[in-house]
């Protein structure tokens, strides 16, 4: 009998073990150290691509998560001598002449910018003109775009 007890428990372990391993969910640390599961329909990633690479070679990703109704935009790109405090936005249109500011984002510092904004990724993706987030130059030269990228 007890070996049946030790083949079950090794059973239920070994399925358990393939079904953590083959689930398409990303962990991340959550609120109090708990773990937070975001699936992949909650989280997009894309390039931010450099615009005028002979001036500013500017480039890296951007990130949208969604989390209890609001999206997270975080962008990460690699620091140019001279950049720094750059205004980023999320522009109706594409890349590279986007339009009319929909969602101003936090600007970018030492390559980094993290906002939180009031939406939804199934609002973002349903719209019905394209989006994409734009990184400025500075707040004097915004109409100098340095990296730019198209929401998927």
């Amino acid at each position: 009998m007890t070996s049946l007890v030790w083949i079950a428990v090794i059973a239920l372990v070994v399925i358990e073990g393939w079904l953590l391993l083959s689930d398409n969910r990303q962990v991340q640390p959550g609120v109090g150290g708990g773990p937070a599961v975001i699936s992949e329909q909650d989280r997009t990633e894309f390039n931010l691509d450099a615009i005028n690479k002979d001036q500013f070679d500017q480039s890296g990703k951007a990130t949208l998560e969604e989390n209890d109704g609001k999206v997270r935009v975080t962008l990460a790109v690699n620091q140019v001598e001279g950049l720094n405090n750059q205004p980023a936005h999320i522009h109706l249109g594409s890349c590279p002449d986007a339009g009319e500011v929909i969602f101003p984002l936090n600007n970018v510092v030492d390559g980094k910018s993290v906002t939180e904004i009031s939406t939804t990724l199934d609002s973002l993706r349903s719209s019905q003109s394209p989006m994409a987030i734009n990184i400025h130059k500075s707040a004097e030269e915004s109409n100098v775009y340095t990296a730019c990228g198209n929401l998927p």
